[in-house]
């Protein structure tokens, strides 16, 4: 990836993350090209980011090149991750989880892998 693209990716992904504050997520800083927290203690309430200054803090810390993740527990949000369908929806349908329809609400946010038998629902 050029500079140009990182220089665009980042400034993208800030944006996003300022957004994301003002409709009151908590945020986790990401290893850039990584999957991984930043930090031992990413996982607290104290280490989460919850205001522009501290975004803008981290940003500044990693030159620009940071990624964002939701820290789910302090957002009051979840993330259902499904690397079975099929056996899923038998599961779930036990306990009352229609999962086909938890996927195709109107309000409903996937993240799509393009891989069969695969769904993420936040």
């Amino acid at each position: 990836m050029s500079i140009l693209a990182d220089s665009t990716y980042s400034k993208a992904i800030a944006k996003a993350a300022h957004q994301y504050i003002d409709e009151g997520f908590a945020l986790v800083p990401i290893a850039y090209g990584t999957k991984r927290p930043v930090g031992e203690a990413w996982n607290k309430k104290q280490s989460v980011i919850t205001t522009h200054e501290q975004l803008d803090s981290v940003i500044d810390q990693h030159d620009g090149l940071i990624n964002i993740g939701l820290a789910h527990r302090f957002s009051h949000t979840c993330a259902i991750d499904i690397d079975d369908y099929e056996g899923a929806v038998g599961f779930l349908e036990k306990y009352g989880i229609d999962l086909d329809a938890l996927l195709t609400a109107n309000n409903a946010v996937q993240i799509v892998s393009g891989r069969d038998n695969r769904a993420k629902l936040l």
